[in-house]
């Protein structure tokens, strides 16, 4: 627990607005010879000037000695979007190529059982980013709402502790203007294509892998000197599901008359046409292709990583915001599902100083629980809104009982889950519906035990009201 006087260090830099940023848009002349590429950058790369945040709580005042910050670890926080747990050589599956991550896993743990907080993708950034819930963060209405001035980011939090602080992203509902998730950036860089025939602003840019890793890299080889904090977001494997050749054609090469994976696809099956199994198939294909395409950026920025002896000394924590669902218990895409297509996503940790190699963590984590891990790991006390919880105490005793509850929001509220002890309860709340699964025996969610197990559906639905009342949703 924090102490007053910590609380009130954190609330003297909330009155005192030493964190806050303001941003200058830059245009394409800041990406140099990369202007023409065919990548589209609005409203570009931004830098964020901010105040110097001396009351920000620092490692010096927790473990760290001063004079010791040049052996602080460099931060690199890597989201892909959509990614499924279940879709990756690490998490069991055999025909997915995947051996960047997964080896990341060997070299790192892995975390089998990580749940998102949330279906869509700013919400559960923002999760990630502040290690609160929709209710603290204020972020529930993807694209429309905005992060709350009383929550303090990650990225804020280090810049206060002197770390170079950018992000990387692929996805513009991360554009300042419709998250606030850009706090404590000191350079934010959006990086896009244009999409062919679409005039929907939404639809109209796409994240490319490539394009995301080309970016990173370029800031790698001009940061400033001292640690970092460099967060990459890969789009892909988010829909459209149009990957590059050779990905488009590496799981199912041959589907004539199969629908491609554009946005008319989506939209067919938004308005409820059936496809064939075959049909599904080739779409869940051209989603692997996407996934092995952003598995090989991802190696090829870690690559360049060690090639400047960056590697070895950098925490390297690897996520999703969400999975996607391929009519898996008849549902499609990912926004109001709360399956485990959908809300069980990888997470990946690697920092050989202190992180086993080869360790696999069985018991229920959060992404929320991200944030407090980073900040142990430096020495810095979590800020007072924190609601996860550190990992470092799983990673020392991974068999120790401390399963943690997991809680799953969707926009409107009108479903909520609760994953706990390998049980997952989902509560709809505008008709009292309960479906109880066993995530150890049942791990596709197939077989509802509300009726059958009484006891554990009350007993989990009891936990569930309860953390729904503390933040103020109703049934």
């Amino acid at each position: 627990m924090l102490s007053r006087s910590l609380i009130l260090v954190w609330v003297l830099i909330a009155l005192s607005g030493s964190v806050a940023t303001s941003c200058a848009a830059r245009g394409n002349e800041d990406r140099g010879n990369d202007a023409n590429d065919g990548s589209i950058n609005p409203p570009g790369k931004v830098e964020l000037e901010r105040a110097a945040p001396d009351s920000v709580p620092t490692a010096t005042t927790a473990t760290e000695a001063p004079g010791e910050t040049s052996s602080r670890p460099n931060i690199l926080l890597i989201t892909i979007d959509t990614l499924r747990a279940d879709h990756l050589g690490s998490y069991g599956n055999t025909t997915v190529k995947t051996p960047n991550l997964d080896a990341l896993a060997q070299q790192g743990t892995r975390f089998a059982l990580a749940i998102s907080s949330f279906s869509q993708t700013n919400p559960a950034h923002a999760s990630i980013f502040t290690s609160t819930y929709a209710a603290t963060h204020g972020i529930k209405i993807h694209a429309v709402d905005k992060l709350r001035s009383n929550v303090f980011t990650l990225a804020e939090v280090l810049a206060g502790n002197g770390y170079t602080t950018a992000g990387i992203f692929s996805w513009p509902t991360f554009e300042p203007q419709y998250s606030g998730l850009e706090r404590g950036f000191m350079t934010s860089e959006g990086v896009y294509v244009s999409t062919p025939g679409e005039t929907d602003p939404w639809r109209a840019v796409d994240g490319r892998a490539n394009l995301t890793t080309d970016a990173a890299l370029r800031w790698l080889l001009n940061r400033p000197s001292g640690p970092f904090f460099l967060w990459i977001h890969y789009q892909d494997p988010h829909y459209p599901y149009t990957p590059p050749p050779p990905f488009d054609t590496m799981y199912d090469p041959d589907c004539p008359g199969c629908p491609d994976g554009g946005y008319q696809t989506i939209d067919r099956i938004g308005a409820g046409e059936q496809l064939s199994e075959a049909e599904v198939k080739h779409l869940l294909a051209l989603y692997d292709g996407e996934v092995s395409f952003t598995d090989r950026e991802i190696g090829r920025f870690l690559d360049g990583m060690k090639q400047a002896n960056l590697l070895d000394n950098t925490l390297v924590i690897a996520t999703s915001d969400h999975g996607e669902s391929f009519n898996d218990n008849g549902r499609w895409s990912h926004p109001w599902i709360l399956y485990n297509s959908v809300v069980r996503v990888p997470l990946i940790v690697r920092y050989p100083a202190m992180m086993p190699a080869g360790l696999v963590i069985r018991q229920t984590v959060r992404t929320i629980d991200i944030m407090p891990t980073i900040l142990q790991t430096l020495g810095v006390p979590d800020p007072p809104q924190t609601e996860g919880q550190s990992l470092w105490p799983l990673v020392s005793a991974p068999n120790s009982t401390d399963d943690r509850m997991a809680f799953v929001q969707v926009p409107d509220d009108s479903s909520i889950a609760i994953v706990a002890d390998g049980w997952k309860l989902i509560k709809y709340n505008l008709t009292g519906q309960l479906e109880l699964y066993n995530l150890v025996t049942d791990p596709g969610e197939l077989t509802n035990l509300a009726s059958s197990e009484p006891k554990q559906a009350s007993s989990l639905e009891q936990k569930l009201n309860s953390w729904m009342a503390r933040n103020g949703i109703g049934p």
